[in-house]
């Protein structure tokens, strides 16, 4: 909300410049109607102005876009705290029955990694795999010595994230014919 007041109140600072330009336009445009300016200083002038004017308006365009954007990201933000309330509530669920979670929906997954990460890169000759999004980090796929689990190599600052990936994708990811 407050990066949104933020341009809001940009946008009122370009709207009043693109209006004080107007006016001084104007002016100008008395000014040579009573022979003040030549034709030369007032074409100066009126250019100059016009150049002002573009610089805002560009200015302007990027301000809505950047607010577009604001209101996009907090859409997904709440779709995301919505996944996770319904999360949340199946471990409170479960817990409350002093039971294990129930598997959550694979649409329900795939809805909030979708919101969390834009991009996985997967290299195989150099075992690892990056993530761009939300969530950053480079990864490295399991070694020789312990087959089933992976370990974090840049981008997390703490070893909270680990992950697991067993021998059978391990084989098939590495595949001629995938």
């Amino acid at each position: 909300e407050a990066r949104a007041m933020g341009y809001q109140e940009q946008l009122a600072f370009v709207d009043s410049q693109l209006a004080d330009l107007v006016k001084e336009r104007e002016k100008f445009e008395a000014a040579y109607q009573r022979d003040i300016y030549t034709l030369d200083e007032f074409e100066e002038k009126m250019r100059d102005i016009r150049g002002k004017v573009n610089v805002l308006e560009v200015s302007r365009a990027k301000i809505e876009s950047k607010l577009a954007e604001t209101h996009s990201i907090e859409d997904q933000k709440r779709v995301v705290l919505i996944a996770l309330g319904k999360v949340r509530a199946e471990v409170e669920q479960a817990k409350g029955e002093k039971r294990q979670p129930n598997e959550l929906p694979f649409e329900l997954k795939r809805k909030i990694l979708s919101l969390l990460i834009d991009v996985i890169w997967v290299n195989s000759e150099e075992r690892t795999f990056t993530i761009e999004g939300e969530i950053k980090g480079t990864f490295a796929l399991g070694t020789d010595e312990d087959e089933t689990a992976s370990t974090p190599i840049s981008g997390v600052t703490d070893n909270s994230l680990v992950f697991i990936s067993g021998r059978r994708w391990r084989r098939c990811a590495t595949c001629p014919s995938r």
